[in-house]
């Protein structure tokens, strides 16, 4: 939230996974300079774009250390605010929350590679949009907005078409500091102030259950509801809680914060590790059990806020994306990468080697044969010509014995 979220190398622990091969850490591939501190960032599903932003406004490239700017909507961050939320649709699609309330919905046209805009309105209450999530069924998407002024509204939208209002809870119990869609079609809600889990009815809005507290102040909160797990950052430090027991499965000791101010912490590497950021420019990687920090980047200076953090994962690379929230600082955005799986070849079967290196051979000897009859052939006519060969014969030669003789030989070979 824009009130409330205010070379370099990786730092190896001991309690890693034992891999003494440097390739098992993270490497910086890169950094991009820009012009704004960050307050959202986030990877789309398929790892080819990031989109971030601040008070200057949303900025999406493709992604990587190398990767260009791509056109967007006009925005105006005067009437709109900083950009403080960000969460994508799918590959070509994304939802953007601003500190005035506007929702902006943007979209790809993949013929263009341009960003059009499908949707902007405020949402009601006009204050600070301080989380965001959404779920498909079919076609048709159900977002969630929450506000800093205890307002949360969900939405349908039917991608490019209709878009229309489902709820509105104009006086929720608390500040929704985050939430995620249960596989049910439910809504969890973390608050912000009382650090506790409200249950809500996915089309109603309707609490259907007592709020259950979890922690202290919630400074923000990862959900993945298909294991039932959430991530928390709160004034003692990182942990996961199982749902809905609530039970601590695990904390996360990174190094003492300077400041109250809200870290981000995420999963990653599919689940198998837990990332967190920090006041003082530094990306802790853990194991999920949680412990002591196996991997640290470097991101940004000791005295620097590093609030937004972002990841992606595929079957060989495992992708982070550091970004600084400090407007004193110079601000940057840095890729970190690390290979988790090889990627294999596809497997040729010992009939299609012995095939395939069969007849590279017969290329081979067939090239040479070529060659060689083609010079023996060019000699005769040097001869035939020297000892004066009527002109018909060599003619003869050139145009009707010669390329049969060739043909034959060719058609021996290959067969």
């Amino acid at each position: 939230m824009e009130g409330f979220i205010l070379g370099f190398s990786s730092h190896v622990r001991g309690g890693g996974d034992g891999v003494g091969d440097d390739s098992a850490h993270y490497k910086c591939t890169g950094r991009i300079d820009i012009e704004q501190k960050v307050l959202a960032i986030a990877m789309s599903p398929d790892g080819r774009m990031c989109a971030y932003g601040g008070g200057k406004g949303p900025e999406i490239r493709t992604a990587g250390a190398t990767g260009r700017l791509l056109e967007v909507p006009q925005f105006f961050n005067t009437v709109d605010g900083a950009v403080t939320q960000i969460a994508w649709f799918d590959h070509s699609s994304l939802a953007i929350g601003t500190s005035f309330g506007y929702l902006h919905l943007w979209g790809i046209a993949a013929d263009t590679q341009i960003f059009h805009s499908y949707l902007r309105l405020r949402v009601r209450g006009g204050a600070e949009v301080t989380a965001i999530a959404m779920r498909r069924r079919g076609s048709i998407w159900r977002l969630v907005v929450g506000t800093i002024d205890c307002h949360i509204v969900a939405f349908e939208w039917a991608g490019k078409g209709e878009f229309h209002t489902l709820f509105g809870l104009d006086s929720f119990a608390a500040i929704p500091r985050a939430m995620s869609f249960q596989e049910n079609g439910n809504i969890h809600v973390f608050s912000l102030h009382d650090g506790c889990l409200h249950t809500l009815d996915g089309s109603t809005g309707e609490h259907l259950d007592r709020p259950a507290w979890l922690t202290d102040v919630i400074g923000y909160a990862t959900v993945d509801e298909k294991k039932g797990l959430a991530l928390i950052c709160h004034t003692d430090g990182f942990s996961m809680h199982q749902l809905p027991s609530r039970n601590i499965e695990g904390t996360y000791l990174a190094d003492k914060s300077r400041t109250t101010k809200p870290k981000p912490i995420m999963f990653a590497e599919n689940g198998c590790r837990v990332i967190t950021g920090s006041d003082h420019g530094r990306v802790y990687v853990f194991k999920t059990e949680g412990g002591k920090p196996i991997e640290i980047l470097q991101h940004a200076a000791a005295d620097d806020m590093v609030q937004s953090i972002t990841t992606y994962c595929d079957a060989e690379w495992s992708t982070i994306v550091c970004a600084t929230s400090d407007e004193h600082a110079s601000p940057s955005i840095s890729f970190w990468v690390r290979r988790i799986g090889a990627k294999r070849r596809p497997s040729i079967k010992p009939s299609e080697a012995n095939v395939a290196e069969n007849n590279r051979h017969k290329t081979t000897t067939r090239s040479i044969v070529v060659q060689l009859l083609d010079f023996l052939l060019k000699a005769i006519v040097v001869l035939m010509l020297w000892y004066g060969s009527p002109r018909w014969l060599v003619s003869s030669w050139r145009e009707f014995v010669r390329p049969a003789l060739r043909e034959f030989v060719v058609d021996m070979l290959v067969a």
